[in-house]
């Protein structure tokens, strides 16, 4: 999805600085339960290192869990011989030839499908923000997302698709004098680029 000469440029400092506020509201962070099994032990963690207790029996029936941590959304439950076997995967692959979003789908996919290693999902979700891109982006052209946040600019950036691919990432920032303000920004856009300019727009902290 990301072509591998991607072009980034002009991204406006005052509204680039919250890309992790945006993406922590569009991916909100999940509890993941990392699980490594021993012959006779279990270690378990959280994703933020956080260490919990569990037993073995506990290890091998994830309902248990389920129930004895019910914030978790998922848990990956690991064996020594697992994570070799996963790691061998890996650097057998060919992944220099994959776009960023393709690695990342592989690398779950493998990490699904290698003996010794079990995964559990609560439901299905959106992994990274690849995801949602596929989900909105459907053609060649301009894309346009605009966050505002109680009617005032927030966050933006302009993405510009060739071939499925996005080759270029900036911002409103390429155009002083009316980088604040969406409708100029997406005529601006059009005439720079020659190409239709699909906007998506959103109020910081709405989930629609």
């Amino acid at each position: 999805m990301l072509a591998k000469n991607l072009i980034v440029e002009n991204l406006e400092p005052g509204i680039w600085i919250h890309l992790q506020a945006v993406l922590d509201m569009l991916l909100p962070k999940v509890c993941i339960l990392h699980i490594y099994c021993k012959q006779d032990s279990a270690r378990a963690f959280t994703e933020t290192g956080k260490r919990l207790e569990i037993t073995m029996e506990e290890a091998a029936q994830p309902e248990l869990l389920w129930r004895k941590y019910p914030e978790a959304e998922e848990i990956r439950i690991y064996t020594e011989e697992g994570i070799k076997r996963y790691d061998k995967t890996l650097q057998d692959s060919p992944i220099y030839e994959m776009d960023i979003d393709e690695y990342l789908e592989y690398q779950y996919t493998m990490l699904k499908n290698t003996e010794g290693i079990r995964i559990y999902e609560r439901h299905s979700k959106n992994r990274h923000i690849f995801s949602l891109l596929k989900n909105w982006i459907d053609r060649d052209g301009g894309y346009l997302f605009w966050m505002t946040r109680e009617g005032v600019l927030f966050f933006n950036c302009i993405l510009i698709v060739e071939d499925g691919k996005i080759v270029r990432l900036t911002t409103s920032g390429r155009y002083p004098g009316v980088w604040d303000t969406l409708e100029m920004v997406k005529k601006y856009a059009e005439k720079e680029f020659r190409i239709p300019i699909f906007c998506a727009t959103m109020e910081y902290g709405s989930n629609s």
